[in-house]
């Protein structure tokens, strides 16, 4: 019996926690118009830190310290960087 409550008590905690889900091409445009209100075609990193630190901790690399262009969040946001930030 306590194994089967153990067992339990596994499946609920993971089923909660859930799968990470990359987001769909419709919601990275989606995302990034919301964030270029200017079309731009560019944001300022400073603006959006938590973007670049997963762009960071995904080991891509942006091509100006200072801004994040489109192909860069589109490039991050397709290899499932952002999924988390959902």
């Amino acid at each position: 019996m306590t194994k089967f409550l153990s067992l339990a008590a596994i499946t609920l905690s993971v089923g909660f926690a859930g799968p990470a889900f990359a987001l769909t091409d419709a919601e990275c445009t989606a995302n990034w118009t919301k964030m270029d209100s200017k079309s731009a075609g560019y944001v300022m990193s400073s603006d959006y830190k938590g973007h670049v630190d997963a762009m960071t901790a995904g080991n891509m690399k942006m091509a100006a310290a200072d801004r994040l262009s489109v192909k860069e969040y589109t490039d991050a946001c397709r290899a499932n960087l952002f999924d988390k930030m959902k």
